[in-house]
């Protein structure tokens, strides 16, 4: 599906859309964004697009959409219906299924498409920097001011050790280093924290757990709702009107059944202003090797954990060792763009202005 969208916005820009020629506004701004300026296009892109900055094709044409007319004429003695003057106006689906009398300039529409490709280049520019080698591709965007997070060091990751050593350094760098306030929280067996509570995201704590996380070992099993406990039942003791995030990274199912877990997190996060996110990596299929209840194919635990991350108001994203294979974020911008192909396509047809082209 994403191959598809990029295809069909590639074409575009070409100046073809199947069999209609189109022009579309082909000027990219090349400035570097900071994180803090990208969470505020995220927000600004996901929340606005076709509300506040009116991209909904159906909101641009409603002022100039009508419906058709029937009416008794006593005279005539009959019903009869409104007639639609093909050089004036045109029959247009609307998105309930309805079928709407419709007008609207060429001007109009070609000042749509143009902010309309506006957007979807910020779309694809935030899919480009989500899949950068860095902490958003392991971690996504951690938006929240106050963060928590999980790491699972159970002996199954012994092999992985480096690797989740890697992943934790460079959030540090990148992303935690601007938070009002962070803590770290290893479990295998046991649930070991860093700090009793968040503290603040200064240069010299963020060394100091740094150093910490490099004596910790990869033992035990994964008591991953026990960390969750720590973690959940920590944050409601905190009255903050700041954002909290907890960010739970891991390679595989809990010890515990999933439904267990899931109903906790559920239940907690629904009474907290607090957010869940699962990151979930995957080696080699080594999955024989986990003793029951917690085998699992990759992909059943990926579910699994999508649900938990989207039973905690969150976000999933699973990665391997060559990329990402899923993300929220992306799926959801790669989704608003396939509705603004849809507008695009809709818009480019001679059949939405009257006796006129998109030339």
């Amino acid at each position: 599906a994403a191959r598809n969208v990029l295809t069909q916005i590639q074409n575009m820009r070409q100046g073809r859309l199947g069999d209609t020629a189109v022009t579309v506004d082909s000027e990219v701004m090349l400035q570097t964004f900071t994180l803090k300026s990208f969470c505020r296009q995220l927000q600004k892109i996901t929340v606005c697009v076709h509300a506040a900055q009116k991209l909904d094709l159906y909101q641009l044409l409603a002022r100039n959409a009508y419906s058709p007319q029937e009416m008794f004429v006593p005279v005539l003695g009959k019903t009869v219906s409104s007639t639609v003057h093909e050089r004036v106006m045109v029959r247009f689906e609307w998105h309930d299924g309805t079928v709407k009398n419709l007008h609207v300039g060429l001007p109009s529409l070609q000042k749509y498409q143009k902010r309309l490709m506006g957007a979807v280049h910020l779309f694809e520019r935030r899919v480009q920097w989500l899949n950068r080698t860095g902490s958003q591709q392991i971690w996504g965007t951690v938006c929240e001011q106050r963060v928590q997070v999980l790491l699972d060091t159970s002996g199954m990751n012994a092999h992985y050790q480096l690797h989740i050593q890697h992943a934790i350094r460079i959030l540090l760098q990148e992303q935690l280093a601007n938070k009002h306030s962070f803590n770290v929280i290893v479990f295998g067996s046991d649930v070991k924290s860093w700090q009793e509570k968040m503290v603040p995201s200064t240069h010299e704590n963020l060394q100091a757990v740094w150093l910490w996380i490099q004596a910790v070992e990869c033992v035990g099993g994964r008591n991953t709702l026990a960390a969750l406990r720590c973690a959940l039942e920590e944050e409601t003791q905190e009255e903050s009107s700041l954002t909290q995030g907890v960010y739970l990274l891991t390679t595989g199912m809990p010890d515990q059944h999933m439904v267990s877990v899931t109903a906790y997190v559920s239940e907690r996060c629904s009474a907290t202003n607090l957010n869940l996110h699962v990151c979930l990596f995957t080696g080699e299929e080594d999955t024989a090797r986990c003793p029951l209840p917690r085998y699992a194919t990759r992909t059943e635990t990926a579910r699994a954990l999508s649900g938990l991350a989207h039973a905690g108001n969150g976000r999933f994203l699973w990665m391997t060792d060559t990329g990402i294979v899923e993300s929220d974020d992306i799926s959801a911008l790669i989704g608003e763009m396939e509705t603004a192909v849809n507008y695009f396509q809709k818009v480019s047809s001679e059949q939405c202005v009257p006796g006129a082209f998109l030339t």
